[in-house]
């Protein structure tokens, strides 16, 4: 008789950060194929919202993973929720571990963002309802901007500890330059930008948004909920 071979385990290893930085990868690729397929959006949204989930947690948790962990008293364990790990970012009482840490400030524009992103968007994507659901997309761009800024500083630049080597430092970089660049050239940002009356060059335009200063107020996308019928309902999101 043959003897069964033995299977050798395979193992996936992720921490918060690794998870963290795959979902940005993920938002990455596919903001790179949103001029040719639309539906590339909807896997933006979700990968911007895990990396901005994953990276908040892994500002908080320093060396110290219950700091981001609730207990019942019943002993069961569950991680904070979304915007309670937003607000603790914002806070010095939750974000001071080292003599180089640093709050996250959040621009009035960017908490626009972040409440399109996970109210209008990612929480109706997560959990469909049956509906007919139209997304106007020209503040897309802009508000994919915003999360991209808050990611980098959550990622690289609290003076917390989060567990990221050199190697995947630099990558982050790269990915939120990569999306930025394409970002701010992109169809839908240019003709928004058109519609609003933008003037001057191409450059000082550029610049000014890499600052955050023109389109800061794009940047906030104003959900209109329209009813279809009676088993449901078509959600536009326009720029006004």
């Amino acid at each position: 008789m043959k003897k069964s071979s033995q299977i050798r385990g395979t193992f996936l290893r992720l921490t918060e950060e690794t998870n963290a930085l795959d979902y940005l990868r993920r938002a990455v690729d596919f903001v790179l194929i949103t001029e040719r397929d639309r539906l590339a959006w909807k896997w933006v949204v979700l990968g911007l919202h895990g990396a901005l989930y994953g990276f908040a947690i892994s500002a908080l948790q320093g060396t110290n993973p219950d700091r981001v962990v609730r207990t019942s008293k019943k002993g069961h364990e569950w991680l904070i929720d979304f915007d309670t790990a937003l607000e603790r970012c914002q806070d010095q009482a939750h974000m001071n571990m080292t003599i180089n840490s640093r709050v996250l400030v959040v621009t009035e524009a960017q908490r626009h963002a972040i409440r399109l992103l996970k109210g209008t968007l990612r929480n109706n994507l997560q959990h469909y309802k049956p509906m007919g659901w139209s997304i106007e997309l020209h503040g897309m761009p802009q508000m994919s901007l915003a999360i991209l800024d808050i990611i980098r500083f959550l990622a690289l630049d609290t003076g917390n500890f989060v567990s990221l080597k050199e190697s995947r430092r630099r990558e982050v970089r790269s990915l939120v330059f990569r999306a930025r660049r394409f970002l701010l050239d992109c169809r839908l940002d240019r003709e928004a930008r058109q519609s609003t009356g933008a003037k001057g060059n191409g450059k000082s335009n550029r610049r000014s948004r890499r600052q955050g200063v023109a389109g800061s107020q794009r940047a906030g996308v104003r959900p209109r909920l329209r009813p279809r019928n009676d088993r449901g309902r078509t959600v536009h999101v326009s720029m006004r």
